[in-house]
C-alpha cells in the first residue's frame, strides 16, 4: 500500500509540475547546427597544423642542392636524388604524428574521419615534394621527364618503405625504422651514382619509366591498406 501511494503522489506531482510545450524548438535546433564543412575547410586547416619547420626544410634543401649544383659543380642531380628520401620520410612522419604518439583518439573525435586527416595532410606534403622535384629537375640539364623520373624513383622506393613500417609499427619505432628506410634508399642512390653512372643514360628512360609505375601501384596499394588500418582504429 505504501509503495502504490508513493507512485500516485509521484504521479500526482509530475502532473501539477508538468513543463509546458516548448516554444520555437526546431527553429532553436536549425540555429545551433553547426556549419557544413567542405574540402577546402580541411585542407585549410590541415595547412595551419603542419610546422613551419617543415616548409623551411625543403626550402633549405632545395637552396642546398642550388648552391652544391652551381658553387661546388657537383652533379645536383645526384645530390637531389640523395635528398629525396629524407623529404619523404619528413612528410611520412608529419602525416602519421599522431599515431606514432598516440593521439589518433582525438583526431577520430573530429568531425572528418582519420582516414580523411591524414589523406589530406599526405595530399599537402606530396604536393609540396612535387613542386620541389620540378624546381630541381627544371634547373638540371637534360631532359625535364627523365630529370623527374630519376628522382621519383627514390622518392617512391622511400614512401613504399615507410608505409610499409607505419603499417606495422606503432609509436616512435615506426619513426626509427621510417629513418632507416630513407637512409637506405639514400645509400642505394649514392652508390648507384658513384659507381652506375650510366643508368642514367637517357636509352634507359623506359626502365626507369618501368620502375616508377610499378612503384606507383605499390604505393597506391600501400597508401590503400594504411588507410584502412585507420578505419579499424574507428571500429575498435
Amino acid at each position: 500500500m505504501k509503495g502504490r501511494k508513493e507512485k500516485e503522489l509521484i504521479q500526482k506531482l509530475g502532473q501539477m509540475f508538468e513543463a509546458p510545450p516548448p516554444k520555437g524548438k526546431e527553429a532553436f535546433l536549425r540555429s545551433q547546427r553547426p556549419p557544413k564543412l567542405h574540402l577546402g575547410h580541411l585542407l585549410a586547416v590541415q595547412l595551419t597544423y603542419l610546422p613551419k619547420w617543415v616548409w623551411l626544410l625543403f626550402s633549405g634543401g632545395f637552396l642546398a642542392v642550388l648552391y652544391a649544383g652551381r658553387s661546388l659543380q657537383m652533379d645536383m642531380l645526384w645530390i637531389a636524388g640523395a635528398l629525396v628520401p629524407f623529404l619523404v620520410l619528413v612528410s611520412v612522419t608529419e602525416s602519421f604524428r599522431s599515431m606514432a604518439c598516440g593521439m589518433e583518439e582525438l583526431e577520430m573525435a573530429a568531425r572528418f574521419s582519420l582516414s580523411g586527416i591524414l589523406l589530406a595532410r599526405m595530399g599537402i606534403l606530396g604536393l609540396g615534394n612535387l613542386a620541389w622535384m620540378l624546381g630541381v629537375a627544371a634547373l638540371v640539364e637534360g631532359r625535364l621527364p627523365g630529370n623527374v623520373l630519376f628522382l621519383m624513383a627514390p622518392y617512391l622506393l622511400t614512401d613504399f618503405g615507410c608505409l610499409m613500417v607505419v603499417r606495422r609499427l606503432k609509436g616512435r619505432d615506426g619513426l626509427y625504422a621510417c629513418g632507416g628506410v630513407a637512409a637506405a634508399v639514400c645509400c642505394i642512390e649514392l652508390t648507384l651514382s658513384a659507381n652506375f653512372a650510366w643508368i642514367w643514360e637517357a636509352r634507359y628512360l623506359g626502365w626507369w619509366l618501368a620502375a616508377v609505375g610499378v612503384l606507383l601501384f605499390g604505393n597506391l596499394w600501400q597508401g590503400f591498406w594504411a588507410m584502412y588500418k585507420t578505419e579499424e582504429y574507428v571500429w575498435n
